[in-house]
């Protein structure tokens, strides 16, 4: 008898998948499906990006705080601000100002990691996380973005060089 670890592999994924869903269901009913990975922001960015598409500095920005808040954290306490047809979290949203890297910028970190514990959708490193947004994260993407044209060309540099 031959042992296909591929296959063994993808039917304990499919079994731990349809496990959870099923259990998911149970303890919060037909709303569950908002906290389903296809329907995240960041998996609709993956399919956007397997589509071609080309993202601004600000969905570059968005992404990065939506991956912050999530880490670490239930996505149970996302649901009543999760939006099913666009994967986007409304409050988490309205407090980053549409991501315009010059707001974030002029931002005491403090109040960003306030505002979003006032919604009790902050991790035990919200303020880290913060001081990290606007003091580092969003200046490096600014540099990217200058140096490179855009941060998706940044990134693409990574990609060339290991399929070249």
């Amino acid at each position: 008898m031959s042992f296909d670890s591929k296959n063994v592999m993808s039917f304990a994924i499919t079994a731990i998948d349809s496990l959870t869903r099923t259990a998911m269901n149970e303890k919060y009913g037909d709303d569950c499906k908002i906290m389903f990975w296809e329907n995240t922001y960041i998996k609709h960015q993956i399919d956007n990006r397997e589509n071609g598409k080309q993202f601004t500095t600000e969905q570059h920005i968005k992404a990065m705080v939506y991956s912050m808040l999530s880490n670490g954290g239930r996505w149970s306490k996302f649901m009543e601000y999760f939006d099913i047809d666009t994967g986007e979290i409304t409050a988490v949203d309205k407090i980053f100002h549409g991501y315009n890297p010059d707001y974030i910028l002029g931002c005491n970190p403090d109040d960003l990691a306030n505002n979003i514990m006032g919604f009790t959708l902050g991790n035990k490193s919200v303020g880290a996380q913060m001081r990290a947004l606007v003091f580092d994260n969003v200046p490096k993407l600014l540099k990217f973005e200058k140096e490179y044209g855009s941060i998706d060309n940044y990134y693409n540099t990574f990609i060339e060089k290991r399929y070249c």
